[in-house]
């Protein structure tokens, strides 16, 4: 579980169970094919991707829907030079996320968990609904 003051400091909000969705910022090269996939190749989004451009990804297209499974975490990916290259494999429960990890060229900037609960980064961190 992790949770994040609103920018105001008055309230709280838990992102409870597992995400959703998250969005991240692209600040690799430009025109590469690249996106990210679940471990059973399910594609949870890819695109030909441009640098500063930010992508969401919806993980609910999973071989284990509606639960928090290690097989569900997004794993990134771009082809580079004909060559498939792994960046890292995002957790996508709500204690192993971190807003400003990075996946090799992917930031991750956003995401919600299965409640409907949002975090963002911006100037301070928020919580969204």
């Amino acid at each position: 579980m992790t949770s994040a003051a609103l920018c105001d400091g008055v309230e709280e909000c838990v992102c409870e169970d597992y995400v959703f969705e998250f969005t991240v910022l692209y600040t690799g090269t430009s025109h590469i094919h690249g996106g990210a996939w679940d471990y059973h190749d399910n594609e949870y989004g890819a695109w030909s991707l441009q640098y500063g451009e930010e992508y969401t990804f919806d993980v609910s297209n999973s071989n284990h829907t509606g639960e928090d499974h290690e097989h569900n975490d997004p794993m990134m990916w771009t082809l580079e030079n004909g060559h498939w290259i792994h960046h890292g494999t995002i957790d996508a429960t709500c204690g192993g996320l971190e807003l400003g990890q990075t996946f090799g060229p992917f930031t991750l900037i956003s995401y919600t968990d299965v409640h409907g609960n949002t975090l963002r980064a911006g100037p301070r961190v928020r919580w969204c609904d």
